[in-house]
């Protein structure tokens, strides 16, 4: 578990270490959309920074698309509000699908999972 303020770079932190992991993932984008996640994992595996990536991407919509090989053992969800039912089936897809459990599994962020009561600190 990470925890810090907000804003600390939790979801760049848990982002690039799935990335360097290497091992079959399974990442829960529920607090961070497609598009950033994409821009942040290019410029990680690129080494350009976020600003270069928005230009470069401008120009060539596939100019990081090597880059992306980096990133092939993860499989995404960006689901903004997932149950623990959602994260379950989630699990069970990506069994079905590969023959194995993900080795990773990243939620980003619990305080996004939908509660199984009203009470938000459930």
């Amino acid at each position: 578990m990470v925890a810090a303020a907000p804003n600390a770079g939790k979801s760049m932190f848990a982002l690039v270490y799935a990335i360097k992991a290497q091992v079959p993932t399974l990442f829960f984008s529920a607090d961070t959309d497609t598009t950033t996640v994409m821009m942040r994992a290019a410029a990680h595996s690129s080494g350009h920074n976020q600003m270069m990536v928005e230009q470069n991407l401008s120009a060539d919509s596939h100019y990081y698309d090597k880059h992306f090989d980096r990133l092939k053992h993860i499989k995404w969800v960006f689901d903004s509000s997932p149950s623990l039912d959602d994260i379950e089936l989630e699990i069970k897809a990506y069994v079905e699908l590969y023959g194995e459990a993900p080795e990773l599994i990243v939620v980003d962020n619990l305080m996004n999972v939908a509660a199984e009561t009203d009470n938000e600190w459930a």
